[in-house]
C-alpha cells in the first residue's frame, strides 16, 4: 500500500454502497411488479423498469472499481520516488 489508503477506503465504501442499493432496488421492482396490475403492465416493469433501476443502482460499484483502479495505477506510477517503476515517466 502507498499513499492512496483514503481512496481505497471511500472506493470500498462506495462498492458497499452500490451492493447495499443493488440489493433495495431488487426488493424494490420485485415489490413494483406484484403491485400492479395486469399482465403487460407487470412484463413492462419486468423487462423495462428493472433493468433500468438496477443500471442506476449499479453507479456506485462502478465508480469504486475506478477509484480502485485510480489507487493501483498511482501506487505503481509513483514520480516522486526515483527507484519505483515508472519513476520520470521517461
Amino acid at each position: 500500500m502507498g499513499r492512496y489508503n483514503t481512496l481505497r477506503m471511500w472506493s470500498q465504501a462506495l462498492i458497499m454502497l452500490g451492493i447495499i442499493s443493488m440489493v433495495a432496488s431488487g426488493f424494490g421492482v420485485l415489490a413494483w411488479a406484484i403491485g400492479v396490475t395486469g399482465f403487460w403492465p407487470t412484463l413492462g416493469v419486468i423487462f423495462l423498469g428493472a433493468p433500468f433501476v438496477l443500471f442506476l443502482a449499479s453507479w456506485p460499484i462502478a465508480v469504486g472499481q475506478l477509484m480502485r483502479a485510480i489507487a493501483g495505477i498511482g501506487d505503481y506510477v509513483d514520480v516522486l520516488t526515483p527507484e519505483r517503476p515508472g519513476a520520470g515517466l521517461s
